[in-house]
């Protein structure tokens, strides 16, 4: 036996920190809409829904909402308690109960097969495939084939009380206290147990994809047999963990679940920690955070379904954030900036300087605001009631002559050296110029300045200053302010974020009333309404990809720069935002702005976004685009609030007025952030924008046939062009139809002739 203990022990704790922060885990429970938390098995069926069997109904899920089918609400079911499910070639879905025996649901239909159509018995502990594809089904007593809705047994268990079924690619495994066996291609072949693998401790088998068997015990530890040999050398994990469940991804990586609660993934032979135990790991008993089911669908998302907490979903996390745990002087962080010497500084009351991943903390400034670099090297730190300059690990306090401007409460915002050697600040009462003598001078809005509380200062190319302030935008040229405000187009006054790209056009962002392109004298705003996710814009940062990420009061977002000029020529009408908040990495979703640098994009192509708790670091590089346009259903449709039944027609009588179409995507990305899109072609052939709404309403259509049509784009702003559709006839009042007409027409003819 290979016993390749040291090594594989040190590896599981080693990467086990660095991995596990890149997942967050979401979880789903009765009071998310399941019917129960014991979440035994977890299937994807073709048509793009995800079904969990729980011991209170099985559960048919959309991202958005979960349908329960049980005894009640669904003829054809038997027993609530199901415990596993397998979809067959011919697209019917099964699912294995404990007591109700074995129920297929097919074309909207259920159908049990229990003791009384031939079942060996009504518990079902395991559905499978065989090489050709046929159902394989083991129930508690006996194993055998269900072939055109009969049930032929192969062999009956010989310890039915002890025996436990595991998961194969094709055939079937399963093991008692005495030996393993495995069905295949019609043959049964014994392992009997031995001193090294007894099977009377296995808890789970699993057989991948390249035909290695994995056994896992109950009482720790875990086996490898290459190809299923039982006769050649394996290999030993020695994890003292309660293994109950274990899964093979798309990319071959092996994930294995724990009674503890704990979830493993076997990464370049390396066993890597991603849920820690919850719960002792020693007990023989399957506890509350038990994993007893591992799924990834066919977005590449994890799912796992425990005993008696719900469900779980694991979504990659593509934010970190530093806090004062990683060393950070305060988590509320109000600017960060990128200097020359690489060091990345970040104001949080006091001041944070970074450099080769530790911090340096330094207590001195006082509510520290703002942050700049002039052109000697030297950090300017702008603060309440304070001007400081940091040079060779010395402050000097510069704030004497900001006060005798200002007087006293005053705040500086931001802080710009030009490139004649100026420093210009914004505070709360007005813009000041410091040049390289000492002198000093105040604008307000008695020189033309927009608004006094200046919140950034922004250089163009030709040299020329311009002024978010909370007054509207100001163009400060030769010594006069040009100003921009909602009156001549500017979507709002509070102008917290300046961007100009490389092509000149400037990009200005505000408080609370979204986001303006600025090019040639004309201005286009973007809010909302207009697909923005949020209309808070308090930094603007574009990445390599050509990319905006935008900071809010509700996270971090990003939009194409080309849907925004596109939607300023015209050609579009709407624009995809993708937003990151907490199952993304964010700890708090609220970003700080209006004080600079609200952000930065350091020389390594990395976004820094101030927040309340802590800095959000994201690498856009890192952040992968689900490609997968989303599968669309129309699932329902009501007329005068009643249930309506339809295939691919939908009638709706005469004098029945008030439509409505339930549809939905079945993407589990940010399903939230789905779109959709609908239109009654021949009543409006332009498309309706939906949002993330799933249901489209009609209070009246006329008499006559239409065709409904919904598309939907996934959270990446992937969309699926053909979407669904069904045939809508809306049948006249009999008084309107052509043989109501005839009648008339003869009844007045046969007038005539009286």
């Amino acid at each position: 036996m290979q016993n390749w203990f040291g090594g594989f022990l040190i590896c599981v704790f080693c990467a086990a920190s660095a991995y596990a922060e890149k997942y967050h885990f979401d979880s789903r429970d009765t009071d998310s809409g399941l019917p129960q938390n014991s979440v035994k098995a977890i299937l994807q069926t073709r048509d793009g829904y995800l079904w969990f069997t729980t011991l209170d109904g099985a559960v048919r899920y959309d991202g958005a909402k979960f349908t329960v089918f049980n005894t009640t609400n669904s003829p054809g079911i038997r027993s609530n308690r199901f415990a596993n499910i397998y979809e067959s070639t011919d697209g019917a879905l099964w699912l294995g109960t404990e007591d109700g025996g074995l129920t297929r649901y097919q074309n909207g239909e259920f159908h049990s097969f229990s003791v009384a159509e031939g079942l060996p018995h009504n518990l079902v502990k395991t559905i499978a495939g065989d090489e050709n594809g046929e159902l394989l089904v083991g129930t508690h007593n006996a194993v055998g084939r269900l072939k055109n809705n009969a049930f032929e047994i192969l062999f009956k268990q010989p310890k039915p009380d002890r025996t436990y079924f595991g998961k194969s690619p094709n055939g079937l495994w399963f093991w008692d206290n005495t030996a393993y066996y495995r069905l295949k291609n019609g043959n049964l072949e014994a392992y009997p147990s031995s001193d090294a693998l007894n099977s009377e401790y296995t808890s789970v088998i699993f057989e991948d994809r390249a035909g290695d068997l994995w056994i896992g015990r109950r009482d720790g530890g875990l086996y490898k047999l290459k190809g299923g040999d039982f006769h050649s050398p394996w290999q030993f994990f020695p994890l003292e963990q309660h293994f109950t469940s274990a899964f093979q991804d798309r990319q071959g990586q092996m994930w294995f679940g724990t009674a503890s609660g704990a979830l493993y993934v076997l990464e370049n032979e390396r066993f890597v920690e991603l849920i820690k135990p919850q719960e002792s790991s020693t007990s023989d008993a399957i506890t509350g955070n038990g994993i007893i089911a591992i799924y990834q669908d066919r977005e590449g998302t994890i799912w796992c379904g425990t005993f008696a907490r719900g469900l779980k979903q694991l979504n990659r996390e593509i934010i970190t954030v530093l806090t004062t745990a990683d060393g950070l002087v305060s988590d509320n962080v109000s600017a960060i900036l990128e200097m020359s010497a690489s060091e990345i500084w970040i104001a949080a009351n006091n001041l944070s300087r970074y450099k080769d991943g530790k911090f340096t903390n330094y207590v001195e400034p006082k509510a520290a605001f703002s942050l700049a670099e002039d052109r000697d090297g030297a950090l300017w730190i702008g603060a309440i009631d304070g001007l400081l300059r940091f040079k060779d690990e010395k402050f000097t306090d510069f704030g004497e002559p900001i006060k005798k401007l200002l007087g006293t409460n005053f705040e500086i915002y931001d802080i710009h050296p030009d490139r004649a050697g100026n420093l210009w600040f914004g505070t709360n009462k007005g813009l000041i110029r410091l040049d390289g003598d000492g002198a000093t001078k105040l604008f307000t809005t008695r020189d033309g300045l927009a608004g006094d509380n200046v919140k950034i200062i922004y250089e163009d190319a030709n040299g020329d200053l311009w002024i978010g302030t909370y007054g509207g935008l100001s163009h400060f040229r030769a010594g006069k302010f040009v100003n921009y405000t909602e009156q001549n187009g500017l979507s709002g006054n509070r102008v917290r974020s300046i961007y100009e790209d490389a092509s000149g056009t400037f990009w200005i962002g505000t408080y609370d009333r979204g986001l303006n392109r600025f090019r040639d004298g004309k201005i286009t705003n973007y809010t909302t309404a207009d697909g923005l996710f949020n209309d808070g814009v308090f930094q603007i940062l574009e990445d390599e990809r050509g990319n905006l990420w935008m900071s809010s009061n509700r996270g971090i977002y990003r939009v194409a720069k080309s849907q925004l000029e596109d939607f300023a020529a015209g050609k579009i009408n709407v624009v995809t935002s993708v937003a990151y908040g907490k199952q993304d990495g964010l700890l708090n979703t609220e970003c700080n702005g209006g004080t600079q640098p609200a952000g930065v994009k350091t020389r390594d192509g990395r976004l820094w976004f101030p927040t309340q708790d802590g800095v959000a670091v994201i690498d856009p590089e890192d952040v992968s685009i689900n490609p997968l346009p989303p599968p669309v259903v129309i699932e329902s449709a009501m007329i005068d609030r009643q249930t309506a039944a339809f295939g691919d027609e939908l009638e709706i009588a005469p004098g029945k007025n008030d439509l409505e179409i339930n549809y939905t995507a079945l993407s589990f990305i940010k399903p939230e952030q789905v779109r959709f899109r609908y239109k009654l072609e021949g009543l409006n052939d332009d498309w309706i924008e939906a949002g993330n709404r799933r249901a489209a309403y009609y209070s009246y259509v006329p008499p006559g046939e239409y065709n409904f049509r919904v598309i939907a784009a996934n959270s990446d702003g992937v969309w699926n062009e053909s979407g669904a559709m069904i045939r809508v006839v809306v049948q006249p009042p009999f008084w309107r139809t052509w043989w109501f007409a005839a009648l008339i027409v003869c009844s007045l003819v046969g007038l005539g002739f009286l």
